[in-house]
């Protein structure tokens, strides 16, 4: 069982938090407890209240996990994403944020983490398969 943190505990957030616990020790933050009180009674998720704006809660909150899946809103991924790298973790990022983020490369490598990142629903995931795919084969439609 791995050891899984999820930052936000919105829609997709909680969604995430149930699925990986049938198979992994999921941990569930947000700096809204009402978020987190949909996720208080299910087995293998914990939760914690956490501003991800604080950088030491962060790195606190984070350290013994080996996964770290970022569900904040756009305009904190870029920071949060930082902050993660620079606490060595692996990080898959489902939301979608406005800034570039392929300068974080050299960061990541530094660190020697994988980070995923844009991998929500759509867009998301789904260009990551047909981007795949259409190095592989011709796709029409």
């Amino acid at each position: 069982m791995k050891k899984i943190i999820i930052l936000g505990a919105g829609m997709v957030g909680r969604a995430m938090a149930i699925d990986l616990s049938k198979k992994h020790q999921v941990t569930s933050v947000d700096r809204d407890k009402k978020a987190l009180d949909f996720l208080s009674d299910k087995p293998n998720i914990q939760t914690e209240t956490l501003d991800v704006t604080d950088h030491e809660s962060l790195a606190m909150a984070i350290r013994n996990s080996d996964m770290v899946i970022s569900a904040v809103p756009g305009f904190l991924g870029m920071q949060t994403m930082i902050q993660v790298i620079k606490q060595k973790k692996d990080l898959v990022d489902i939301s979608f944020m406005p800034e570039d983020v392929m300068h974080l490369d050299s960061l990541a490598k530094e660190n020697k983490v994988t980070v995923v990142m844009d991998c929500g629903v759509a867009p998301g995931m789904p260009n990551y398969m047909v981007g795949y795919h259409n190095q592989r084969m011709k796709i029409d439609e």
